[in-house]
């Protein structure tokens, strides 16, 4: 019913997950706000009882399907999975896709289910955000009022793990019957989240892949030798990862853009960046983060991501300050 009831509140909701965290967030009209936190906490403190074992083979089925659809149907869908188990050690909690691999999901039965749930979804492993046309005080009373019952969960202590190495290089590569066109991914293990390196990392990941200024449009996507060329630097809580990543036109082989792409670091290395180039990168990153506020959700998920990885919802000075002070 909890969809019903938000959806004949004039509302709209949804749930995502990544590497580092579960998002559940619902959007309502303000008088609604007592019935958001009813069905949220109803969610975290009640909810085992109502899991049957039909409603649990429901819910197995959709998430095997939909691993189906994003990644196992999906060109160059499986990039991520083999991608992860390549980089990482085996055991470190990215080595997997939180999706999980289809013999895990018909393995799992609905008490695996609930002991994850009874381990990891208490009220001290989570952040609760609230924003909008709302008055915090009442927000705080509403709060106690539907969750301060709800006992506290196993102690969750924060994660240290050093970051993966790679001896050398590794090359993995897979047969996919959904592409036409062979890929070529490079993936460098770099670092967590909020570590110094990360802005200038992400800097580097623009000038190199992003935009139609960029090394590798230049060399692969003007020069009509790729359909598509392009370099990202997404971070977790433990680690991050350079990517970059070529779709050539057929006809050449993956070595000789493996070689290319060498190249072009090394132009990279031997030409430098610009001001030009920083300036750039800052007025996007600003302008990204500022048109993120734009909506009371993303403002909330703002917060609430600062609050539960940094310990600080007011963090986003410093995290702004970061980027505006990269140099080249």
């Amino acid at each position: 019913e909890h969809f019903k009831i938000v959806t004949e509140s004039g509302g709209t909701l949804n749930g995502t997950t990544n590497r580092d965290r579960t998002n559940y967030f619902e959007t309502l009209p303000s008088n609604q706000l007592e019935t958001a936190l009813w069905l949220e906490a109803d969610r975290m403190g009640f909810f085992l009882n109502a899991v049957t074992q039909e409603k649990f083979e429901i819910q197995r089925a959709t998430v095997k399907n939909e691993k189906a659809q994003n990644y196992d149907n999906r060109p160059y869908g499986r990039f991520s999975e083999i991608n992860s188990g390549g980089l990482y050690p085996y055991g470190h909690p990215y080595s997997w896709l939180t999706i999980g691999r289809v013999e895990d999901l018909d393995r799992v039965d609905v008490n695996d289910l609930k002991s994850f749930f009874l381990r990891w979804y208490g009220p001290n492993n989570a952040t609760l955000t609230v924003g909008g046309d709302v008055d915090p005080k009442e927000v705080v009373k509403l709060v106690e009022k539907y969750f301060g019952v709800i006992p506290r969960g196993p102690a969750v202590e924060k994660m240290e793990l050093d970051a993966p190495v790679l001896d050398q290089d590794r090359y993995v590569s897979y047969v996919d019957q959904n592409i036409r066109f062979p890929a070529l991914l490079f993936t460098y293990p770099t670092v967590p989240r909020f570590h110094p390196d990360e802005a200038p990392l992400d800097c580097l990941a623009e000038i190199l892949g992003q935009g139609k200024s960029s090394y590798f449009y230049k060399q692969f996507v003007k020069t009509q030798k790729a359909i598509q060329a392009s370099a990202n630097h997404p971070t977790s809580e433990l680690a991050g990862e350079f990517f970059m990543f070529v779709l050539p036109f057929p006809g050449q082989t993956l070595a000789d853009f493996e070689t290319e792409m060498r190249t072009i670091l090394t132009q990279f290395e031997e030409a430098g960046v610009t001001e030009e180039d920083i300036l750039k990168f800052k007025a996007n990153y600003e302008s990204n983060t500022i048109n993120g506020f734009a909506t009371v959700s993303g403002k909330v998920s703002q917060l609430a991501s600062y609050e539960t990885f940094l310990g600080n919802p007011n963090a986003i000075k410093t995290d702004l300050e970061r980027y505006m002070n990269v140099t080249k």
